[in-house]
């Protein structure tokens, strides 16, 4: 994302979730403490991951990213290229939806979301639309 940001003179930001332990002790993780794990699934806005962020401060790094590239681009299209977490958060802020209920969106690799930003009249035009990947070989960009 970095590369192609400033291939294409964009700004670039990170704003992936700092979930480390959950993704790297997985089944360790419910076999060991496996209150985490169940309030993660149950409401991931409950918890702070171990050696990760609360739900709430990956919106709220998201939103700032947002907040500034739509203020320097009113009348511009903005591009950004994240893992599915932070999107979702967006969508979520943007859409007025709970924090809770993010996962309850699908945001597959690859895919195109599109949201037309017009402040308390924003909504939602393309939800992991995947349409450019048809006919590929799922292997070569999974």
């Amino acid at each position: 994302a970095e590369a192609a940001s400033r291939a294409f003179g964009f700004a670039f930001g990170n704003a992936e979730i700092d979930a480390l332990d959950l993704y790297l002790r997985g089944a360790r993780l419910e076999s060991a403490d496996g209150d985490i794990l169940k309030r993660w699934t149950e409401d991931p806005t409950s918890i702070t991951v171990p050696g990760g962020e609360s739900l709430l401060s990956v919106q709220d790094r998201a939103m700032a990213w947002f907040a500034e590239a739509t203020a320097a681009h009113p009348d511009g299209i903005i591009m950004a290229s994240s893992h599915g977490g932070p999107i979702r958060a967006i969508i979520s802020a943007v859409l007025g939806l709970p924090l809770g209920h993010l996962f309850r969106l699908t945001v597959d690799l690859a895919s195109v979301t599109t949201i037309n930003y017009k402040g308390m009249f924003s909504n939602l035009e393309e939800l992991n639309d995947r349409c450019h990947l048809d006919g590929l070989d799922a292997s070569s960009w999974l």
